[in-house]
């Protein structure tokens, strides 16, 4: 797969070790063929890969793909405050 020039895959390499602030960032690549499912809210989120990339970095986190954060409902999607907080419509 082709990736995007604006992608944070290409230009975060490019800045992470500058010297400005930035958010702590971690990433977690996910099969290519994910992308539809998880837009149709149908694939299973791996919480213990996740959880293992947020313990380096502590919380509260800001939870982003590639293609959208979520960030216009900010409490409900992208934002996690502490490990209490994880919710996965697959494990209720």
């Amino acid at each position: 797969m082709k990736v995007d020039e604006n992608s944070m895959l290409i230009w975060y390499p490019k800045i992470k070790d500058m010297d400005i602030l930035q958010p702590k960032t971690e990433f977690l690549i996910l099969p290519e063929n994910t992308i539809r499912d998880i837009h149709d809210e149908k694939f299973i989120l791996p919480l213990d890969k996740i959880k293992e990339k947020v313990n380096k970095i502590g919380y509260p986190v800001f939870i982003r793909t590639d293609l959208a954060s979520g960030k216009q409902k900010w409490k409900k999607t992208c934002n996690v405050n502490k490990e209490e907080n994880w919710k996965s419509k697959n494990r209720e």
